[in-house]
């Protein structure tokens, strides 16, 4: 674990190194989750942004910032120098993970802490709920992050990557949820693997059973999925 430990600290310097990781993980959520209540007051109010915003949280941390540094790492060869090295492959995976697990439970803690701030009024509920909810959509979007990180060129991933955030805040439900969108939009929306992470934490802080609900369902589906295509088609080099 000494090795492994080492490596997640590392990780960990590097990542909060780069700049437009910490624009993604951090400004992107907190300056939504400050202005878009006030944009939509009226319609919307913070216990309606807020828990898209956390699921944003987790797919910037879990799927932007892990896929674009463990792409660059494969376009160099720094996969295959370390991976070949007494560390191996599999804890090489299991210190990212290490360090993208600290970087988003201090994520988490911010935007939560904001958002109370805000006014938010979570539901009284119960820890593991929300805790599982957030594993399960953390597990689906490092899924995601690796499966683009181990196909695609590192350019591809950065693109891609950065492309589905985008498209996530508006039709993801991260904003308003999917009932409210248009038409077609509403039919999108839940295509893509974020919404039913946004709607299983509304269901949970609204005072539901968010991990009995269809959303959750899908969720953990999408997990699957994707952690097992991951698995699949990942190259190293």
């Amino acid at each position: 674990m000494r090795a492994v430990t080492a490596q997640a600290r590392m990780e960990l310097v590097l990542t909060l190194r780069r700049g437009e990781s910490l624009v993604v993980t951090l400004a992107i959520p907190l300056g939504l989750l400050v202005f878009m209540p006030r944009l939509l007051s009226g319609t919307h109010s913070i216990d309606d942004v807020a828990p898209g915003i956390i699921a944003l949280s987790v797919v910037a941390t879990s799927m932007v910032a892990f896929a674009i540094s463990t792409g660059y790492d494969r376009a160099y060869g720094v996969l295959k120098l370390i991976g070949g090295s007494p560390l191996g492959r599999g804890r090489l995976i299991v210190a990212k993970v290490m360090a993208i697990l600290v970087i988003q439970t201090a994520q988490l803690v911010l935007v939560v802490g904001v958002a109370l701030v805000l006014g938010w009024e979570p539901a009284p509920l119960g820890i593991p709920q929300v805790v599982l909810i957030l594993a399960v959509g953390s597990a689906a979007f490092t899924g995601l992050g690796l499966l683009m990180a181990g196909t695609l060129r590192a350019e591809g991933t950065l693109a891609l990557a950065n492309l589905l955030f985008l498209v996530f805040i508006p039709l993801g439900g991260v904003i308003v949820p999917p009932a409210d969108l248009p038409g077609v939009a509403a039919g999108i929306s839940w295509l893509l693997p974020i919404t039913p992470l946004v709607q299983s934490l509304r269901i949970a802080f609204d005072g539901g059973w968010g991990i009995g609900s269809v959303a959750f369902v899908l969720l953990c589906a999408w997990a699957v999925v994707l952690c097992v295509a991951a698995a699949r088609w990942f190259r190293w080099e």
